[in-house]
């Protein structure tokens, strides 16, 4: 597509989005440091601010949730596997190829914040002020099944719907393209001198779970299936009842679960299943993280000649800092 084109995304660039000088860095993070290896499949995870139920499935809404999930897929070129919006927070698997996933969740959440904002008639913070998104690399291919598992039952684990595809919501995972169009309540046409495309489009590829690419839906679909019927019986065996599509899209925006949400548990970087795999990889997390504070702290001194571990993303992109390459 060349650069004319009224339908092109640009593509994210490296931004200095720091107004000190370039040749001091003022150290003011004090998060954990992200590793960001191309090729990793993540489960990310988002929640809304409060746990509202802002992402309240209808008709509008999750017709705005496909268009900024197309437009956050082209601008950072992730790999998309499923996608599952709830009432107050989202669960998509995804594979970065390119390292881009913070491009990926930056785009989506801010557009996803800005736009349903607008149509809600708030102005507040969307999403959770206090967390990040959730980015836990996926290590094995049975790491993925089960993840994409967890996150399609997700309806009917909460006791909402009693099977996953009634869920009124976003929810896909079969293979192929999946058709967006731009919201009329909050983003400009092109005829208007909207920059972003009128029509865009989701591409759900297969995920990486060790079977062939044809058989990758069967295969998922009916391990959610056999989960959800888990679900059922034990919620049947304890007369519990489920929700139903109807109630779920007549919540308020406004409401929230009764019970409360875990307080100060862990943040997960990883998830494997493979007992010594697992040892193996939150060993290279930690020694990740050592070298990089260490390189952190020479170069907020003033060396900037440091060469950060590979999988250094925020610093490289803000200021240039040097990383080395797997």
């Amino acid at each position: 597509m060349s650069a004319s084109e009224p339908n092109e995304i640009p593509k994210s660039r490296p931004r200095n989005v720091s107004t000190q000088p370039r040749r001091r860095f003022h150290d003011t993070c004090g998060m954990k440091p992200r590793q960001i290896l191309k090729g990793t499949t993540y489960l990310l995870t988002r929640r809304t601010t409060q746990r509202m139920y802002l992402l309240r499935p209808s008709k509008v809404v999750n017709a705005c949730i496909r268009y900024c999930l197309a437009i956050a897929q082209k601008r950072s070129g992730l790999v998309v596997h499923s996608v599952i919006f709830m009432s107050n927070h989202y669960h998509i698997i995804v594979t970065d190829y390119e390292g881009l996933v913070p491009v990926f969740t930056e785009e989506l959440n801010k557009q996803l914040a800005r736009s349903l904002n607008r149509f809600h008639g708030r102005w507040e913070n969307f999403f959770s002020a206090g967390d990040q998104t959730s980015q836990v690399a996926l290590t094995t291919e049975t790491d993925v099944l089960a993840k994409t598992v967890y996150a399609l039952a997700n309806p009917t684990q909460a006791m909402l719907v009693s099977h996953g595809g009634d869920w009124p919501g976003v929810r896909i995972f079969r293979k192929g393209g999946y058709r967006a169009i731009k919201p009329k309540f909050f983003f400009r046409s092109e005829d208007e001198g909207g920059k972003l495309p009128d029509k865009a489009e989701l591409i759900l590829t297969p995920p990486p779970i060790g079977e062939q690419e044809q058989l990758c839906d069967g295969v998922v679909m009916r391990a959610a299936s056999a989960r959800e019927k888990q679900i059922r019986d034990l919620a049947f065996s304890e007369k519990k009842t489920f929700m139903g599509a109807a109630a779920v899209k007549a919540q308020s925006i406004y409401g929230s679960p009764r019970m409360p949400a875990p307080k100060r548990g862990i943040n997960p970087r990883l998830a494997c299943r493979d007992k010594w795999r697992r040892i193996e990889a939150l060993s290279r997390l930690k020694s990740f993280a050592k070298e990089y504070q260490e390189k952190r702290k020479a170069f907020i001194a003033g060396d900037t000649s440091v060469i950060f571990p590979a999988g250094t993303y925020q610093i490289a992109r803000q200021f240039g800092a040097r990383c080395e390459q797997l």
